[in-house]
């Protein structure tokens, strides 16, 4: 079935938000009103348990009404409980989205309808796609993910927790950690291995657990910021049926594969507001009365260069995908290049933190225009000599080769043209003045 005009798909869209939920309003720059209106981008929330228990009722009270429009399960094929839509449909929805205050999505209700209902819609069985499918993508029941482990994080076909055959049943034995939202979770997605005498990636099977379940310990983990986001898992002797095995036996890391695809994708797909966007960061600056600094100006600049970058390689992963050319995770070789941070930005990070612009330059960490100077003059030493001088030197001289080789002249020529001329053409910059002939140095040499 041919797919509808994206532009008037895109209007309806935009028509259904706006019955829905209010319009984003400019946030107020004046410090009167700054308490009052100034958002919050803790990437964790630390708040209570009630508040987040009211936090994920909202969440899912939108969601529900976004499902039951069409709009909650855009690329998944219409046989499996979606709308069948390309990828681009999500990017475009996503972007409409953003001109409204819908409310803050929390890491449990992404897990549970971006990568848990995909995943029980494609590998479940009928009964499990009838019981739980619709309820993970209506995020009518939530659900975590239980992969990574003490000694199972990169390495996931690592895994240690076990799973071994009882009567018609599983006995689960292990350990998960950093199971984001496990405390507010009605299943966890786990990934056991069944099999230990065979290759590893082969002896490894999905289960659906109920998170309440004898002999499963939630322990929450404490961060710095006060929050407990992340739990750790403890499985003793937990029983489960086979009926809540999630494909077929020793095929988990097929399973796992997927799901990981799924969360590729969706991380990729428009612009998040957790944590902030470029528009967020520039009225900072503005309220700060930062504009005029050209320090502070080379970094906008720069971060805006990565937004547009990421934007066109969003979309271009899109089309790719509807084209059906997009390599295994949903982002090739040549579009993860656009994306790798930058290993100076802890340089640039420590210029922007510090509220006295000397005290950086002194330091000769950061030159004027915002890259690092390989001469940083920090006095402290640790007691065996290498103080935070000799690491700074250290770490840029093994990392800034790389870096200018990979990033410098391949960004631009593997972005597309309308990107290249904004960045090499002044009049195509939004805000000329923060165009500086640093900026060319930093991305590469091109005729204007």
């Amino acid at each position: 079935m041919a797919e509808p005009d994206i532009e008037q798909w895109r209007a309806e869209a935009r028509d259904w938000l706006a019955s829905v939920l209010p319009k984003r309003s400019d946030r107020s720059e004046t410090a009167s009103d700054r308490s009052e209106t100034a958002p919050d981008y803790a990437v964790f929330a630390n708040i209570s348990e009630e508040a987040e228990h009211a936090m994920l009722d909202r969440v899912r009270a939108y969601r529900r009404q976004r499902y039951d429009a069409g709009y909650g399960a855009i690329a998944l094929p219409s046989e499996l409980g979606g709308a069948g839509l390309s990828p681009r449909y999500v990017v475009g929805f996503t972007a409409e989205e953003q001109g409204f205050e819908a409310p803050t999505s929390t890491e449990l209700i992404s897990v549970t309808t971006g990568l848990v209902g995909p995943t029980i819609a494609t590998f479940g069985t009928d009964a499990q796609r009838e019981k739980f499918a619709r309820a993970f993508l209506r995020s009518d029941l939530l659900c975590c993910q239980l992969f990574s482990e003490p000694g199972a994080g990169s390495d996931l076909a690592a895994v240690a927790t076990t799973a071994v055959r009882d009567d018609d049943g599983w006995r689960i034995d292990g350990q998960k950690v950093w199971s984001s939202g496990a405390r507010f979770a009605d299943y966890g997605l786990l990934l056991a291995r069944t099999d230990p005498d065979v290759v590893k990636q082969a002896g490894l099977t999905m289960f659906l657990i109920p998170m309440d379940a004898p002999g499963v310990e939630i322990r929450p983990i404490r961060q710095m910021s006060g929050a407990s986001s992340f739990n750790e898992v403890f499985l003793s002797d937990v029983r489960v049926g086979d009926d809540m095995r999630v494909g077929p036996i020793g095929e988990g890391w097929k399973v796992a594969n997927a799901t990981l695809g799924f969360e590729r994708t969706a991380s990729g797909q428009g612009q998040r507001r957790k944590g902030g966007t470029f528009e967020d960061l520039l009225g900072l600056a503005r309220r700060l009365g930062k504009t005029g600094d050209p320090v502070v100006r080379q970094q906008l600049a720069d971060i805006y260069v990565r937004t547009q970058l990421r934007t066109a390689t969003t979309d271009r992963v899109a089309r790719a995908a509807a084209a059906g050319t997009t390599r295994a995770g949903g982002v090739d070789r040549q579009d993860r290049g656009l994306a790798e941070p930058d290993p100076h930005r802890r340089c640039r990070g420590f210029a922007a933190r510090s509220a006295d612009r000397g005290r950086y330059r002194r330091a000769g960490c950061v030159r004027v225009d915002g890259a690092c100077s390989g001469r940083a003059r920090l006095p402290a030493r640790g007691r065996h000599g290498r103080g935070p001088a000799q690491h700074h030197r250290r770490t840029c001289a093994r990392l800034a080769p790389r870096t200018a080789r990979r990033q410098r002249g391949p960004l631009l020529e593997t972005a597309p043209q309308h990107l290249r001329r904004a960045v090499t053409n002044r009049a195509a910059w939004p805000t000329a003045p923060w165009f500086t002939p640093a900026i060319e140095r930093r991305y590469g040499r091109h005729s204007r």
